[in-house]
């Protein structure tokens, strides 16, 4: 989403200044902004370098102008960019992703504070607080009271996603393009928060002569107290009301497995069942129709039924069997159909949590036990299928010897049997994810998992001796032992 400024920016061609008012630090702001965008591309370091100077000269403008809804907009931005994007953060650094999480809530929050209805800002509210509450719910032992905490979160989204349908209908039926399932003049606006198109400025209007929310951006070198900017108004558009529409449903899938939990109390099953398929039958499906966006839907839809079938099974309402049936009605046998990456990913994920959930019902024996290979063999032949399709993607490399190394471990006679080529399947499938240019965490994860597999291997630790310790190599190690990749004996070897 880009960068709010209102009045436009003016000339740099002004001899340069220390800032003193709010708004020249809310200028230095973006500028510095600019210069981390410049070298984002070839320097990811000194990129974070000056947006984190441009998180700071954003405060500087509110602590002079607690009003600024632009600088309060850009800081709770760039504060979630950040977080989404932890390989722009200096190494060491004090400032975790989580933290930036916790802090762009509060950023977003104000916004809301400032301009209640400014869609750009409600939207983002809600993507941020989604993605805090994942954070949350990573591992697979979070605490009860923490999942509890993630699910107000997505609780909070959910509401927050609706507000924005709301006004996003509201300000399309008013330009006359029907109630949201109108025209689709001009139908080409994307809600995303990194993208490029302008913001709609009609959103924030700045007071006349005497409001508090921007007076001090009216009057500072304006040459008269009375002078008005004139605010162009962009209409919204059906693609922008649907992208809401599938992040608010999104939101509801994520919910649902921890409204089955009954101890977390909040928001019960039923509602975010009935919230999501109202959802569905009533915006999404008639809006994809009109635009002709029937595949990123039926995607949707399909993992909105994954996590019902999901949640079913945790609250105790059906079996393994029946989040089974739910994942094969998601995704069908396809066969001979081309399938989109994005597919590939999710149904393989549908077949791991399924699997990781089978392999710990050892009290169901060995149908439990196949059950579970069963569907590990079926996400490695998805992600198989996504590695094709996009072979650069180290993430999917990793999948790939992470479910090589579920199988291997399963109770049962095709794991006994293969476990040796599984394991070392495994092992090049990390080697590779490694050798590939990308996200310096995610090399880092598949160098120490390579590492992990050759020392139980029995190569002595000369891999590990390569690896220089770390927090994100503690990191990694704690996540692959709560996926049961690993044994809880490699806590003791990164805990200093």
């Amino acid at each position: 989403m880009p960068k709010r400024r209102l009045p436009p920016i003016r000339s740099n061609k002004r001899k340069k200044k220390l800032p003193e008012t709010s708004e020249e630090f809310l200028d230095a702001g973006i500028e510095l902004e600019e210069s981390g965008d410049r070298w984002r591309a070839g320097d990811k370091v000194k990129a974070g370098r000056f947006y984190i100077k441009a998180i700071e000269s954003y405060e500087a403008a509110l602590q002079r102008n607690q009003w600024s809804f632009d600088a309060t907009y850009n800081r709770a931005r760039l504060q979630y960019q950040l977080a989404q994007h932890p390989n722009l953060l200096p190494t060491p650094s004090d400032v975790t992703p989580r933290s930036l999480l916790e802090k762009a809530v509060q950023s977003h929050r104000e916004c809301l504070v400032l301009n209640p209805e400014n869609q750009d800002a409600l939207f983002n509210t809600g993507q941020v607080l989604c993605s805090l509450a994942e954070a949350l719910v990573e591992y697979r032992n979070t605490p009860v009271e923490v999942r509890s905490e993630a699910s107000n979160f997505l609780c909070e989204a959910v509401e927050v996603f609706q507000k924005c349908l709301q006004v996003q209908e509201s300000q399309h039926a008013s330009l006359g393009l029907g109630n949201g399932t109108g025209t689709g003049i001009g139908d080409e606006g994307d809600t995303d928060m990194d993208a490029d198109e302008p913001p709609s400025e009609h959103e924030n209007p700045v007071p006349s002569e005497g409001g508090q929310g921007d007076d001090d951006q009216m009057s500072e070198g304006s040459g008269s107290g009375s002078a008005q900017w004139v605010i162009v108004q962009t209409p919204v558009t059906l693609t922008q009301i649907l992208d809401t529409a599938l992040a608010q449903l999104d939101a509801c899938a994520s919910l649902l497995p921890l409204c089955a939990v009954a101890s977390l109390g909040g928001k019960s099953l039923s509602w975010a069942q009935s919230m999501g398929e109202t959802l569905i039958s009533s915006k999404i499906i008639p809006l994809s129709q009109e635009i002709g966006r029937e595949q990123d839907v039926a995607l949707a839809k399909a993992n909105f039924g994954v996590s019902l079938g999901e949640a079913s099974f945790r609250a105790g309402l059906t079996d393994l069997a029946g989040w089974e049936a739910a994942i094969h009605l998601a995704f069908p046998n396809s066969e001979g159909t081309a399938q989109g990456f994005q597919e590939l990913c999710d149904k393989a994920d549908a077949h791991i949590q399924l699997a990781s959930a089978a392999s710990e019902k050892t009290e169901e024996g060995g149908a439990a036990a196949n059950l579970a290979w069963r569907h590990y063999a079926l996400s490695a032949k998805s992600l198989s299928a996504a590695a094709k399709l996009e072979p650069a993607k180290s993430e999917i490399h990793i999948a790939r010897g992470d479910v090589e190394i579920l199988r291997a471990k399963l109770s049962v006679p095709a794991a006994a049997e293969s476990r040796d080529v599984l394991v070392k399947n495994a092992g090049v499938y990390y080697r590779g994810a490694k050798r590939l240019e990308g996200d310096a965490r995610i090399r880092i994860e598949a160098a120490v998992k390579e590492a992990m597999v050759a020392f139980e291997g029995g190569d002595g630790g000369e891999l590990l001796k390569g690896i220089e310790p770390g927090p994100i190599v503690k990191e990694v190690v704690v996540e692959a032992v709560d996926e049961g990749l690993f044994s809880a004996d490699w806590l003791s070897r990164v805990s200093s």
